[in-house]
């Protein structure tokens, strides 16, 4: 087995997801994330993923524990990939504890962590952006609005008439709260991947595609992205 791992880090609503997607979609690269590597266990009613269905069922946060057996099942999967791929971790580690759990998790299938990127953005813009930030509860499409859509307007994905709406959790106070979370747990791991030298920052508020191009040229150092 051979891939390159790089880790994608970023307060809530900076675009992770998006870039992620792109690069998956563009350049082939393997997007592992951890909210889709918990959903999907649960969904596939395995002993490991009722006892997640049921934690969060609770409202309660999933263990690092269970979190990493999914993680490492994911990784050890990647053994029927293509050799020499890109993996890109998308929401792990999340605290320095996860650092050294993920350290040891790719050395069961002999890779390490190359690159860690950091998209970062002041609180304030990222309470901007999220104040105009409107969801479908039809079929999930996400989209920005300057003034609240009369009625709850008609989504431009599926059509559904009257079911945008934002989320509690987008809320002024409830971003900052999130973010002061973000700081406080994921500042260490900043720290720890710049004391490797592996760490690199971007402005995560600069233009989808400028962003996009930026973390392909980044990854382009270490890892040859197809399509590029």
């Amino acid at each position: 087995m051979s891939f390159s791992v790089v880790v994608l880090m970023g307060p809530p609503g900076v675009g992770k997801g998006t870039q992620a997607s792109l690069l998956a979609d563009r350049h082939g690269v393997i997007h592992i994330s951890t909210g889709g590597l918990l959903r999907s266990e649960s969904a596939s009613k395995s002993e490991l993923g009722i006892e997640i269905e049921a934690i969060m069922g609770r409202g309660d946060l999933v263990s690092d524990a269970h979190l990493f057996r999914c993680l490492e099942r994911a990784l050890g999967g990647l053994s029927e990939a293509p050799s020499n791929r890109l993996v890109l971790l998308d929401g792990v580690p999340r605290n320095l504890a996860q650092v050294s759990m993920l350290d040891e998790a790719l050395a069961l299938v002999g890779a390490k962590v190359d690159l860690a990127l950091s998209l970062e953005a002041p609180v304030e813009k990222l309470v901007s952006r999220f104040e105009k930030r409107w969801g479908c509860t039809n079929c999930g499409g996400v989209f920005a609005f300057e003034l609240a859509p009369a009625g709850g307007a008609t989504c431009a994905r599926c059509g559904m008439a009257g079911t945008l709406v934002r989320r509690a959790d987008d809320a002024p106070d409830a971003v900052r709260y999130r973010f002061g979370i973000f700081e406080s747990a994921t500042a260490p791991v900043v720290s720890a991947y710049l004391e490797r030298g592996l760490l690199e920052r971007l402005d995560g508020l600069a233009e989808r595609e400028e962003v996009h191009a930026e973390l392909v040229a980044k990854i382009m150092k270490i890892f040859p992205l197809a399509g590029c």
